[in-house]
């Protein structure tokens, strides 16, 4: 069984198997049987849902682009956009950094002083020493230290400390010399006299000579204390007016602060003197250089004490 319909405007004839593919007959109410005109309005339904898909317009393969509407786009003012910096926390901010950038001040190159780190050198706590009494000071200063004997060393501090008084340098003890004072003292038979110069070997000599000498007086075994008769030789000096004369009787003293002499020589044993008797303690002092030189006695003798 075919049908004819109308698909692209020209007739068609299909078999009615095509159809029945199309579209399937609607069932009719009441009997649940197709009549005549039931199976004509099915035909028609058929052919015109045929037609009507056969016949609507194909569409285009290629689409129809509409051109779009020229509208001016509103203009807008792109913002700036502020960047996003990350910032270091010991580092302000770049705003801040605009706002406050300080004048770069060249630092000075300050040469660090150097603390010799500080080395500290320990204060040297100088002990306090007792002031000792004005003479125990000039003897010490005049080498009471120096390991001499009593008798030696209180007759070079006795020296020293008057010389001092006159400008003049220290002595220094001479053994030779101690030597032929005590062999004068001892071998002329206990005269209070010069020695001959060439016996002391050109020395410049002192004598002194004092009785009631006891063996309780030696201080070292075989002297007595000299003091007594250094000092009986200094005073002198209130007698000296600046010339030498043997009259003057100043002798002693010019000999015993002689600038030029620089070393000393002493023995003071107890031996018996004419005069005196067998205890009489004979001091005998030798000196080199000698003093006393005529013609010198400005340059090497001061004669007011300093205080």
């Amino acid at each position: 069984m075919f049908i004819s319909v109308t698909a692209g405007g020209r007739p068609v004839t299909i078999p009615v198997n095509d159809v029945q593919k199309e579209a399937q007959p609607t069932a009719i109410s009441g009997s649940g049987k197709n009549t005549n005109s039931n199976v004509q309005d099915w035909i028609d339904k058929i052919r015109k849902d045929y037609e009507d898909r056969h016949n609507r317009p194909k569409r285009p393969t290629t689409p129809t682009v509409a051109p779009p509407a020229i509208t001016s786009p509103p203009v807008v003012s792109d913002p700036v956009e502020t960047p996003i910096i990350i910032e270091n926390p010991d580092e302000p901010k770049e705003e801040e950094k605009e706002e406050e950038i300080p004048k770069e001040e060249t630092p000075k190159e300050e040469t660090p002083e150097e603390e010799t780190p500080k080395e500290e050198t320990p204060k040297e706590e100088t002990p306090k020493e007792e002031t000792p009494k004005e003479e125990e000071k000039e003897e010490e200063q005049a080498g009471g230290s120096s390991g001499l004997g009593v008798f030696a060393q209180t007759a070079l501090d006795m020296h020293n400390k008057y010389r001092r008084k006159h400008s003049a340098n220290d002595l220094v003890w001479d053994e030779g010399l101690a030597a032929t004072a005590m062999k004068w003292a001892t071998t002329n038979g206990c005269k209070m006299q010069h020695s001959d110069r060439s016996f002391r070997n050109n020395a410049g000599e002192n004598l002194y000579a004092k009785g009631g000498k006891k063996s309780s007086d030696l201080v070292d075994g075989t002297n007595v204390d000299p003091s007594e008769g250094i000092t009986g030789w200094y005073n002198e000096w209130k007698s000296y007016t600046g010339d030498y004369s043997v009259s003057d009787g100043v002798g002693h003293f010019t000999q015993v602060v002689w600038k030029a002499t620089t070393k000393l020589g002493c023995a003071m044993p107890i031996c018996n003197m004419p005069g005196l008797g067998s205890n009489t303690g004979f001091l005998v002092c030798h000196y080199s250089v000698a003093g006393n030189m005529m013609g010198q006695f400005s340059q090497n003798v001061q004669g007011t004490p300093s205080s």
